[in-house]
């Protein structure tokens, strides 16, 4: 991968290619892109993102899109991902979140999260979910 980068912003693009052959038989030939620009905004942190998948064996592509901004303690962001299978079902999925840390009992360093989420998608079985977490981070 490749960074750009000045005060209060980056730009970073990537490329990998991945080819081997299987020991059981056939082989693995896939290539993927990626570009990611992160940038300061009235005191929030935004990044946004963008990749692409693609698998010259089974002629499957996945795109993928991501933006998450940060201000203090609060974070929010979404993730939306589309596959094109050349057979079968064509499956995408968007998830968005929520999270805000507190500080935990006056501990220095020492912060419980609490966290949302929510889910759906179609072409797949489970077409959505919603998900709470709580997580205690200590560094």
């Amino acid at each position: 991968s490749v960074t750009w980068s000045t005060d209060g912003f980056s730009l970073t693009a990537g490329f990998e290619s991945v080819k081997y052959d299987l020991t059981a038989g056939g082989n693995v030939d896939q290539t993927g892109y990626a570009l990611t620009a992160n940038f300061d905004l009235s005191g929030a942190n935004v990044n946004i993102s963008a990749s692409r998948l693609e698998d010259d064996n089974t002629d499957q592509t996945v795109n993928s899109y991501a933006a998450n901004v940060t201000y203090g303690n609060l974070g929010a962001g979404i993730i939306r991902s589309d596959e094109d299978n050349a057979t079968g079902p064509d499956p995408d999925v968007t998830t968005s979140y929520i999270a805000y840390s507190v500080p935990l009992f006056g501990i220095p360093e020492a912060t419980v999260t609490f966290a949302g989420s929510y889910s759906s998608a179609s072409n797949v079985v489970d077409d959505e979910t919603t998900a709470a977490r709580v997580r205690l981070n200590y560094t």
